[in-house]
């Protein structure tokens, strides 16, 4: 299994017709995978990629000791606090549903990617090649990102909580990041707090499968992981390069 170092620095990138794209690296019998969303049509190898994505990564992480990743995601997403430390306990959940009500209206809400501990939460929207709003219907009510606030703040109840976005790059989604920088200005200017449904929120973010890939790898070249997490890391690794997903800073 090769180190990080070792991925190489040219590959082929395989097209999203490709049966990699639907590969389940791990935890295939874990019950989240019947929450696995339908692809939309138009939409059916994007849909199935970031499905795809979002299980191998985070289902991947969950096998770590948070300690190795969640301060790093944390940073990456929403800035570095160096008050801030990592639960020794983590529920990594994905597609987890949430009731709440929106202008009166009672909406269910499925956030793609929940992080929780006893003090915090973190809740993530997924998105790949493709941004938060592509068809009219995206666009029905509450925007994508505020329907994900309401969400996982609902989820956090009484507790603190983090919203963040996952997108191929900002270039792909720029709705998307639109959405987050305004939502994030309202949380510095106190608005967002003003608000019932976001009175736990603490941080808002962005950031890409290219974070993710380097949170991975930023926990592989631990040297206290056990190396049947360092061999899950590097194989979920290899598996994103194949895809044309790389750290950062590869």
């Amino acid at each position: 299994m090769p180190l990080l170092g070792a991925l190489p620095v040219t590959y082929h990138v395989l097209p999203l017709n490709d049966r990699n794209w639907s590969r389940w690296l791990v935890h295939a019998h874990h019950p989240d995978w019947l929450r696995a969303p339908e692809p939309s049509p138009g939409r059916v190898q994007e849909d199935r990629a970031r499905a795809a994505l979002t299980w191998n990564t985070f289902r991947t992480l969950a096998l770590i000791q948070p300690s190795f990743w969640l301060r790093q995601l944390h940073a990456r997403m929403f800035g570095f606090d160096e008050r801030y430390r990592a639960p020794a306990a983590l529920d990594v959940r994905l597609w987890e549903s949430a009731t709440f009500s929106s202008a009166g209206v009672a909406r269910t809400e499925t956030v793609d990617v929940i992080l929780e501990s006893q003090e915090a939460v973190w809740g993530l929207l997924t998105v790949f090649e493709r941004d938060v709003i592509v068809t009219r219907g995206d666009a029905e009510g509450p925007d994508p990102v505020r329907r994900t606030v309401d969400a996982v703040a609902r989820i956090a109840g009484s507790r603190h909580c983090f919203v963040g976005m996952v997108a191929s790059s900002e270039s792909t989604a720029p709705i998307g990041k639109r959405l987050i920088h305004r939502y994030a200005a309202e949380l510095r200017l106190g608005r967002l707090r003003d608000e019932p449904q976001g009175r736990g929120v603490l941080g808002i973010g962005m950031g890409s499968w290219g974070t993710v890939a380097t949170v991975l790898a930023g926990a592989a070249s631990a040297p206290a992981i056990d190396q049947p997490e360092r061999l899950a890391l590097y194989r979920c690794l290899e598996w994103l390069a194949v895809g044309g997903v790389v750290p950062d800073d590869a």
